[in-house]
Order: structure tokens, then C-alpha cells, then sequence
């Protein structure tokens, strides 16, 4: 992907810690064309999330003009849900400081430590972002069902 790397992923016993980089140009999901309403379209479970932001504002309207790696985070959160079926609660924080380290690097830090679900949730998620802001593009509609890992 173009537009965002992978650098690191974390597992601590109560959370995990994953590490990226979003090129200036992709760094805020307000530049992409109805990203808010595609990625609803596609996971319309992330309706139902509590957003804590500055704004007070709810999950659909902040996903109009936030991070891409905090649309990330939710994306996740949402794709662990759909998949592990004996989860009963995720939450996450998407953070950064500039002045610690290089400009777009982002951390998002998740209550789930399942590796395998977390790197198969995190490919199907930069997978779906990818489709959605570069080739602004449908996927599979993922619903309100639980799928499978194959």
C-alpha cells in the first residue's frame, strides 16, 4: 500500500500496540470522497461504537474528518467483533506525538491480544481501507454477521 506502513505490532498481556505511518496526503479521512458513508456501508456495526473525541460528535460524523489510523482503529474493533465470536468487549486509543517521533507515525493500542484474529483483522483492515480511499472501490458487504477465518 501506498499510502501507509506497518511498522510494528506489540502484544502486552492486557493490550496490544500496533505502530504505523500514513503519508501526509492520507493522513485525514475528510479528504476522501464519502469515506464515512462507504465504510459504514461496509461494516455498519461501527455505528454502534463509543467515540471518545475532542467534539463529543458520534462515531459516523467523526469518521467524516478524523485520523485515518483512529477510522483504522474502529475498523479493527469491528472486524474483531465480527470474527471472535467470544469477545465481549474492544476498546482503543489512537495516538501520536510529532515532536517524538517522525510526523504520521500513529499508535493505536487495543484491549485484544489475540494475535491470530489481530494480524488477520489488520490485513482484511488496511485491505478494506486500501479499496476505499485509493480505489475507492466496494467490498463485500461484511453486514451485521460474524464470519470465519478460512
Amino acid at each position: 500500500m501506498e499510502f501507509i506502513t506497518l511498522k510494528d505490532i506489540k502484544y502486552y498481556p492486557n493490550r496490544t500496540k500496533i505502530t504505523l505511518h500514513l503519508t501526509e496526503k492520507y493522513r485525514m479521512t475528510g479528504d476522501f470522497d464519502r469515506f464515512s458513508q462507504l465504510l459504514i456501508g461496509k461494516l455498519p456495526g461501527i455505528m454502534l461504537h463509543k467515540c471518545k473525541n475532542s467534539g463529543k460528535k458520534p462515531v459516523a460524523e467523526e469518521l467524516e474528518n478524523t485520523e485515518t489510523a483512529h477510522a483504522l482503529e474502529h475498523i479493527l474493533i469491528e472486524l474483531i467483533f465480527l470474527i471472535d465470536t467470544d469477545v465481549e468487549r474492544v476498546s482503543g486509543v489512537t495516538a501520536w506525538n510529532w515532536k517524538q517521533q517522525p510526523e504520521g507515525t500513529y499508535h493505536i493500542n487495543l484491549t485484544y491480544t489475540d494475535k491470530l484474529i489481530l494480524e488477520k483483522c489488520l490485513q482484511e483492515g488496511l485491505l478494506l481501507l486500501d479499496k476505499t480511499i485509493v480505489e475507492k472501490t466496494f467490498l463485500p458487504d461484511f453486514g451485521g454477521y460474524r464470519a470465519t477465518i478460512a
